[in-house]
């Protein structure tokens, strides 16, 4: 590597690293894009974070009055009865879930009725504040803005966010894991981003244990940047693992008994097809044509992988186009398949842990897609991608249908607390339960807070 090269890049050269791993660290981690139209990409973001607020609420406008599971049997009920601050340090299945806590102190700290609406804005903003920070950052490894809409817009389109994930905080963490993955990514100038970077990157890693998968991604990223304000949003993410993991040791946290087994590699490739891999090809109502479809979209799948990676024939030299790009393609692929398979063979499998997965192969066949476009632009090498494009595309189509769970409770929140202040004071008992979705989940209020309410 050229010192001009390094000198650009930032990379720091270590005793035991050698000039390819120092490559290899500066294409994962490469300068922010320093074109003259810099403040319109911000704009770009802008509008992404808009668009995929929207996406999400008019996929899912009954989360406004529905709680989903432990949004409020654990995050509301614990802050209603145990204290908004107190309820904190308490672990569930095995971690610490901060950053929806704090969603259930600030809906415990505003009027009941109103509570499914606060979890359901907060998550919205999240995700889309997420999504614009992708398709900022993104702009340093796709060319194609079109792709990076694609790319960013991933969390609000798929249909893995449907039935149990999409708008609720209980599975916030499959979104905050994947936008840490770009946090990562991005070094922030000015000292308001570095210090936003850094409490996201700690918040993130203090409500989920499955971000100690970014883990080797936080190290790597201390040996390509110098100065502070790139070490410190690594550093707060490694602290908050650090937290999660020694105090799961320290407090005894287990996982609570969700009904799940590991499965073995039989199990998670079966699952992994109809959880992760159907994300990637359109429902067709007749199996045979299904079939059909996943085939063509399978060998497209592959036809732009080797368009990507393969080397030229007689050269043995990879394709022509941007390294940054192959990088992050084979990346986001490994992170994918990675971590599905780590969990089904650790710790089970359900629809919800199919998400994060599809999040990361959605983003490496994109990323892969703009790379192959660039590598051979010609007529025939386009039709794979564009093959996987609308497979794609028909797939967010799918992942737009309203999710079905919303019916399993015939009253609404609002009804609910209407009902059990009724019932409190008919009864004169103390405590009331309220029913979720789905069932059976509920959550035990005091009724003097309830009838407070009236």
């Amino acid at each position: 590597m050229s010192k001009h090269v390094d000198s650009e890049i930032g990379v720091r050269r270590f005793a035991g690293i050698d000039g390819r791993s120092t490559v290899v660290l500066a294409t994962i981690f490469p300068p922010a894009n320093e074109r003259d139209h810099r403040r319109r990409e911000s704009y770009y973001a802008l509008g992404v974070a808009a668009a995929v607020g929207f996406l999400m609420v008019a996929r899912a406008p009954f989360k406004f009055d529905q709680f989903w599971a432990e949004d409020g049997t654990v995050f509301l009920g614990s802050a209603i009865n145990h204290g908004r601050l107190a309820s904190l340090d308490e672990w569930y299945s095995g971690y610490l879930h901060t950053i929806p806590r704090l969603l259930g102190g600030l809906a415990a700290s505003l009027p009941l009725r109103g509570a499914p609406s606060v979890f359901f804005v907060g998550v919205v903003l999240m995700a889309a504040a997420g999504s614009g920070l992708v398709m900022y950052r993104s702009s340093a490894y796709i060319n194609r803005w079109w792709i990076r809409v694609l790319l960013a817009c991933v969390p609000a389109i798929l249909p893995t966010e449907g039935v149990e994930v999409i708008g609720n905080a209980a599975n916030l963490q499959f979104l905050l894991v994947y936008f840490a993955f770009w946090l990562l990514l991005w070094f922030p100038r000015s000292r308001l981003t570095t210090v936003l970077a850094t409490i996201s990157a700690g918040l993130i890693a203090l409500s989920t244990l499955l971000v100690v998968f970014l883990v080797p991604l936080a190290v790597a990223r201390l040996f390509v940047r110098r100065g502070r304000r790139a070490l410190v949003p690594p550093v707060a993410l490694l602290a908050g693992v650090a937290v999660q993991v020694v105090g799961r040791v320290l407090v005894g946290a287990q996982r609570s008994d969700l009904g799940m087994e590991p499965v073995g590699i039989a199990g998670a490739l079966d699952a992994f097809n109809g959880m992760v891999a159907a994300n990637l090809r359109p429902p067709l109502p007749e199996p045979t044509i299904d079939l059909v479809s996943a085939v063509l979209v399978a060998v497209s799948v592959a036809s732009v992988l080797v368009t990507t990676f393969a080397p030229k024939p007689g050269t043995g030299r990879s394709p022509d186009g941007p390294a940054v790009g192959r990088t992050m393609a084979g990346l986001c692929l490994a992170m994918g398949l990675g971590i599905w398979f780590t969990l089904a063979l650790a710790v089970g499998i359900a629809t919800r842990y199919g998400v994060l997965a599809s999040f990361f192969l959605a983003a490496g066949l994109l990323v892969a897609v703009d790379v192959a476009l660039d590598a051979h632009p010609t007529l025939v090498a386009r039709i794979p991608a564009c093959v996987l494009l609308v497979a794609f595309a028909l797939s967010a189509f799918r992942g737009w249908q309203p999710a079905a769970w919303h019916d399993e409770v015939d009253r609404s929140w609002s009804q609910a607390v209407t009902d059990a202040q009724a019932s409190c004071s008919a009864t004169g008992a103390e405590w009331a339960q309220l029913p979720l979705s789905p069932r059976p989940w509920s959550v035990f209020l005091a009724c003097d807070g309830l009838l407070d309410e009236q």
